[in-house]
């Protein structure tokens, strides 16, 4: 449940940042914010077998394999993509602002 609520978050803050970015609004905040949390999901499910029974949770059959290892390695893989998506918009995001094409004359 952790693991999942961190890696949504940051997938929601950094499609948020990539829009800023796109947009040459400050978007830095964000997309450090978004990379931090996802690799913070990735550690937290990594790391589930260390942690998971000091709170005295059941394992369940399979619920750390599942559950944590693999949504954890999704986080980081989302981590990683992030950082690929967001060299990608700030090098292909258009040069200037785009401006509404208004006639020469009025008729």
């Amino acid at each position: 449940m952790e693991v999942l609520f961190f890696a949504l978050t940051g997938i929601v803050v950094g499609l948020i940042g990539l829009v800023r970015l796109w947009q040459r609004k400050p978007a830095t905040l964000a997309l450090l914010f978004a990379v931090g949390t996802m690799s913070f999901a990735g550690l937290v499910g990594f790391t589930a077998e260390t942690w998971f029974d000091w709170f005295g949770r059941y394992r369940g059959d399979g619920q750390i394999l599942i559950g944590y290892l693999v949504f954890g390695a999704g986080a980081f893989l989302g981590a990683i993509i992030m950082v690929v998506l967001a060299a990608l918009v700030a090098v292909l995001r258009p040069k200037t602002a785009a401006t509404v094409a208004t006639p020469d004359h009025e008729l």
